[in-house]
């Protein structure tokens, strides 16, 4: 496409004949007011051949890591560096993450989501748990950076979270539950619905409290 103002777009308009059926350099009219004109009109008409030609070349394999370094997507440098021309792979799955200090807790993922019990032969359960979850981010802390329109932990359009052997409520954000231990040795709790597609964040924290004030029983026999 050519500006019709172009001097190039007048010069195409000299080069036509009265059916305006193709673009001829000979043009008398060309000759007498352009100079240089052949190279150039030859080169606007072989260009549709030339954009075909890249358009059916072999594509270049796509390296969905070139930007990892820039935009972490929470394997750090566990993930591999593909090179371009390496076939593709699927999705990285959702990378929970719990600091080493916490021993009380194992942390397992599930396919769009992760589960939380005390470990084996804990020593002393705690009574009370918070679980903050939040998607990674490329800067700062990804809890304080939840967006509701993520997700939500409780309340309409919330996940799907499943308890054994304790009570859950509300958190002070959509992010955070509360729940209060009833049975150390079934104790257990399942979220699932997150996005496959990101990272997520999980930290849980053993916290002194009292009896919830506002419990929402999921308990599952």
């Amino acid at each position: 496409m050519v500006d019709e103002e172009e001097p190039l777009a007048k010069m195409l308009r000299d080069s036509e004949p009265p059916a305006h059926t193709s673009w001829r350099p000979q043009n008398e009219h060309v000759g007498k007011r352009w100079v240089g004109a052949s190279g150039r009109i030859k080169r606007v008409r072989e260009a549709p051949a030339a954009l075909l030609s890249i358009w059916e070349a072999t594509p270049v394999g796509l390296d969905k890591d070139a930007l990892a370094d820039i935009f972490p997507a929470g394997g750090g440098a566990h993930r591999r560096r593909r090179s371009i021309g390496d076939p593709p792979v699927g999705p990285d799955p959702i990378r929970p993450d719990l600091p080493p200090s916490h021993q009380e807790f194992d942390l397992h993922q599930v396919h769009d989501g992760f589960t939380v019990r005390f470990v084996r032969d804990i020593a002393e359960a705690p009574s009370h748990v918070r679980i903050r979850t939040a998607y990674e981010t490329p800067r700062g802390n990804p809890l304080t950076s939840y967006n509701a329109s993520d997700f939500r932990l409780f309340g309409a359009g919330a996940l799907n979270v499943t308890v054994q052997g304790c009570q859950v409520a509300p958190g002070e954000s959509g992010n955070e539950l509360m729940l209060e231990v009833d049975d150390p040795d079934q104790f257990s709790i399942t979220v699932r619905g997150f996005d496959p597609h990101r990272d997520l964040l999980v930290d849980v924290q053993k916290i002194a409290g009292s009896t919830l004030t506002t419990t929402e029983s999921n308990d599952e026999a």
